[in-house]
């Protein structure tokens, strides 16, 4: 197992984002008809490096799908979110800058565990918000992830981090905080393996 993550920046954001699907989605790419990744929730953590990853902030907020407003009841099961909670939520052109904000604040690097950064590319995109991200030090741990659960790993979702390291699962699953949360712990683990 590799243990030799280390982190040069003083700050470390890790995010996590929920979005719309159904029952096929995943497999077939979002290529359904009327299928897009729609932004329901953003979740993340801001940690100090130097402090062993501790957390000093987080963010958590929905926001209204426009294109497929109502929520299937997949991604309802998955997630718990349900259609109050993106119903009475602001549209993701106007919780955009908010999460901007936060996960951009001290210019951190700027993680998470799968294709993120790409959805809320999209999500700008079919938005018309002209945002290219390019100031963002994004960076996917998924390799580094895998790489550390040995030969013969698969990308795992985040959800599932805890249980792969052997750790406790102490965070809700399939929350866009939740997840952010255990992808930190994660992490926090394979820092302490140095």
């Amino acid at each position: 197992m590799r243990d030799d993550f280390i982190f040069d920046e003083k700050t470390l954001v890790v995010f996590d984002l929920e979005w719309t699907a159904w029952p096929g989605s995943f497999e077939h790419d979002w290529t359904g008809p009327g299928e897009m990744r729609e932004i329901i929730q953003f979740g993340a953590v801001k940690a100090d490096v130097a402090s062993g990853l501790t957390e000093i902030g987080h963010f958590e907020c929905f926001a209204r799908p426009t294109v497929n407003p109502v929520l299937s009841d997949y991604i309802t099961a998955l997630t718990g979110i349900r259609q109050p909670d993106v119903d009475g939520a602001l549209p993701f052109a106007e919780t955009w800058p908010a999460f901007r904000e936060f996960i951009n604040d001290g210019e951190p690097l700027i993680c998470c565990n799968g294709y993120d950064p790409m959805v809320l590319g999209e999500n700008c995109a079919f938005n018309d918000i002209d945002d290219d991200m390019l100031d963002l030090k994004f960076h996917n741990l998924r390799p580094m992830i895998i790489e550390a659960l040995g030969p013969g790993g698969e990308a795992p979702v985040s959800a599932d981090l805890a249980s792969l390291f052997g750790l406790a699962v102490t965070h809700q699953s399939h929350t866009a905080l939740g997840d952010s949360r255990t992808i930190l712990d994660a992490l926090r683990h394979l820092q302490s393996l140095r």
